[in-house]
C-alpha cells in the first residue's frame, strides 16, 4: 500500500492534491492544515479516475484522512485533539494500527512541554495495542521535531532508532523498566546527496540554524519495519505538473513538503 503525508499549510491545494495522489497512487492520504473542501476534492479526483473517501474525524479535528478503502474498514480507537489512532482492516491485508499526529511547534510550546506531550501519546499508542491486540503499528505526521530530538529518541518518548537492526531486537531496559522500540526510517533522507535534505526549511538569524528540518516522518514497530519499501520513502517535490518548491528550491505551496512511502501489508508479506 502507499501512503502520503502532507502538512497542507491551511491554504487551498486542491490541484496539487489530485496531483499528489494520482502521481503517487496513494492508497491512504493524511493531511494536516487541510482548509479545503472535502466534497470538492473527491470530486476532482474522481473526474481524474480515482474512486477517493473521506474519512470522518470526531475528536481530531487537525488530521485529516482520504482513502480509496471505505471508512468502515478504519475503526477510531482513540482520539485527542491533536492525534487520531485507528485500526485498518481490509481483506487480505494485515490489521494495522495507524496512528495520526500533528504536534505542537516550539513555536507555541517548549521543548519539555513538547517531550511531555509526545509521552502522552505514546502511552495512548501502547494501550491502543493492547486493546486491539495489534503491534503493526505506523505513526505518520508532523511530529514538529527532527528525528534526533528528544521526544523522538528518549525511551520515554517515541525511543524511534535510525537502526532497523537494533530495533528488531524489540526493546530494552532502562531504571529496570522495559521500552520497545520504533524504527525511524526518516533518519535516512538527510543530507543532499540526492534530493531535497528536508520537509521543512528555516532561516533562523542566531547562531544555530539547520535550515533543513525532517518533521514529517514515518516511524514503524519492529513487527511491521521490515514490510516497508525502503527505496520508497521519498521527499515528494513535484507531481504531475505541480512543483512543490520555489524558486530557491525551498518548499513553496506549503512550508512543508510531503513524504511518501509504501508497505507490503499482504498477509504472508515479508516479516
Amino acid at each position: 500500500m502507499n501512503f502520503v503525508f502532507w502538512n497542507a499549510g491551511n491554504r487551498s491545494q486542491q490541484s496539487a492534491l489530485i496531483n499528489l495522489i494520482s502521481a503517487t497512487n496513494a492508497n491512504i492520504t493524511v493531511l494536516a492544515e487541510y482548509a479545503d473542501d472535502d466534497a470538492a476534492l473527491l470530486r476532482g479526483l474522481y473526474s481524474t479516475g480515482i474512486d477517493y473517501y473521506a474519512l470522518p474525524t470526531i475528536g481530531c479535528p487537525r488530521i485529516k484522512i482520504f482513502s480509496d478503502t471505505p471508512p468502515d474498514h478504519f475503526s477510531i480507537i482513540r482520539e485527542a485533539d491533536r492525534y487520531s489512532i485507528r485500526k485498518f482492516s481490509r481483506s487480505g491485508l494485515e490489521p494495522i494500527l495507524l496512528a495520526l499526529v500533528h504536534l505542537p511547534s516550539k513555536l507555541y510550546m517548549s521543548e519539555t512541554d513538547q517531550l511531555q506531550d509526545i509521552v502522552f501519546f505514546r502511552q495512548d499508542i501502547e494501550e491502543a495495542e493492547q486493546v486491539t491486540e495489534i503491534s503493526h503499528t505506523i505513526v505518520l505526521g508532523d511530529f514538529n521535531m527532527n528525528p534526533y530530538e528528544k521526544g523522538m529518541v528518549a525511551a520515554t518518548g517515541m525511543h524511534s532508532l535510525p537502526c532497523l537492526r537494533t530495533a528488531l531486537s524489540g526493546g530494552r531496559m532502562v531504571q529496570r523498566r522495559e521500552y520497545s522500540y520504533f524504527y525511524n526510517p526518516t533518519w535516512n533522507l538527510f543530507g543532499d546527496t540526492e534530493g531535497i535534505p528536508g520537509t521543512y526549511y528555516h532561516s533562523n538569524p542566531g547562531y544555530d540554524a539547520r535550515f533543513w528540518n525532517i518533521l514529517d516522518q514515518v516511524i514503524l514497530r519492529p513487527s511491521i519495519a521490515k514490510r516497508l519499501d525502503r527505496q520508497s520513502l521519498r521527499i515528494v517535490t513535484e507531481a504531475r505538473d505541480t512543483n512543490f518548491l520555489d524558486n530557491k528550491g525551498h518548499p513553496g505551496i506549503s512550508d512543508h513538503l510531503p513524504l511518501f512511502f509504501s508497505l507490503d501489508l499482504s498477509i504472508g508479506g515479508e516479516k
